[in-house]
């Protein structure tokens, strides 16, 4: 008994010391090559970049350590800033397979006097400790090779070749996206399926093809109603209150996401978030005040809206078509 839990002490020290220098890492990488991070949560702590400054936002405990990156919006944007992403990522993966072996190394040198007490030999926990760590870095390699190299040819290779025409301000009505069941794409996984979503959502938005929202908005329901809430589904939850709130009122699950997503949405600085609240206060709730409040908001963060390209267009055109429904009733 006293050897399992050494063991998984020591596991769960390492692990955190591991997610510790992960999040360290991106904060340090990411500046260097143009990026910035603009979000991270540590164990549930969620730490904002606003003006420049962090700032720690309401959170829950979760097992899940993350950061986010986008585009540094007050310098160029750099043409290549998608490779730099990848080199970024390479980078942290490296990073996770050197503090692997210096875990296992500094942690065989501790001088502890043969055995800690109990039945458990200093080294074989050492030994225990490096093999989960090193899984998980293998695991992180893996995911690497397979998101940047072998999934090029997959939907989330598509899904990378989407976001750098749609950031790079190429127009959304040439774009042509097509329903997932139609796209030549037979094996993929969730995370895949929720990012293609995410543009495809926005094509539709912009053609102006309303009823073939329903597909994409019902999967996405279907995947996150449920699951536990990670960085990377932002946007396809903000979909989904927009979608129950203006496009198919629903109120159930408009409120359903909105409380998974309030305190996200309250703390995100950017122009989208803002305009979700905006729809969601008239919509749902039925305040013409709060609605005006967040439009006028969503308005003045509209031209330094962190991710650029169409995303923006698309952002002011939907900022834009609530403040004249507010204006036409005299808000």
């Amino acid at each position: 008994m006293l050897t399992t839990i050494v063991c998984f002490f020591a596991i769960w020290i390492a692990y955190v010391l591991f997610m510790a220098t992960q999040i360290l890492a991106a904060l340090i990488i990411t500046p260097l090559f143009g990026l910035v991070c603009d979000r991270f949560s540590f164990f549930g702590l969620t730490f904002i970049k606003e003006n420049g400054k962090w700032r720690k936002t309401k959170s829950r405990f979760s097992l899940i350590c993350q950061s986010s990156r986008v585009v540094d919006t007050t310098r160029p944007i750099p043409e290549n800033a998608d490779v730099r992403s990848i080199l970024i990522d390479l980078i942290l993966v490296l990073v996770q397979i050197a503090l692997t072996v210096i875990i296992f190394f500094v942690s065989r040198s501790i001088p502890v006097s043969g055995y800690i007490p109990g039945t458990v030999r200093w080294n074989r926990v050492a030994e225990d400790v490096f093999i989960v760590n090193i899984l998980y870095s293998a695991g992180s390699l893996l995911a690497f090779l397979y998101i940047h190299i072998i999934s090029r040819k997959s939907l989330l290779g598509y899904c990378t070749y989407l976001q750098k025409r749609m950031r790079s301000g190429q127009p959304l009505d040439d774009t042509m996206m097509l329903p997932l069941n139609q796209l030549p794409y037979k094996h993929y996984d969730s995370a895949a399926k929720l990012r293609y979503y995410r543009w495809y959502f926005m094509y539709l938005l912009w053609v102006g093809r309303y009823n073939d929202l329903r597909e994409p908005a019902y999967d996405m329901t279907s995947s996150l109603k449920y699951k536990s809430y990670i960085m990377s589904d932002t946007g396809n939850y903000y979909d989904l209150i927009y979608f129950y709130s203006r496009i198919e009122p629903n109120r159930e699950l408009a409120v359903h996401f909105m409380n998974r997503m309030r305190s996200v949405l309250a703390d995100d600085p950017d122009a989208n978030a803002k305009r979700v609240l905006a729809y969601y206060a008239y919509f749902v709730e039925g305040d013409r005040e709060k609605a005006r409040f967040f439009t006028d908001q969503a308005k003045s963060l509209v031209d330094v809206f962190s991710i650029p390209g169409m995303e923006r267009e698309l952002e002011r055109r939907l900022v834009s078509e609530l403040d004249e429904i507010l204006k036409n009733e005299g808000c």
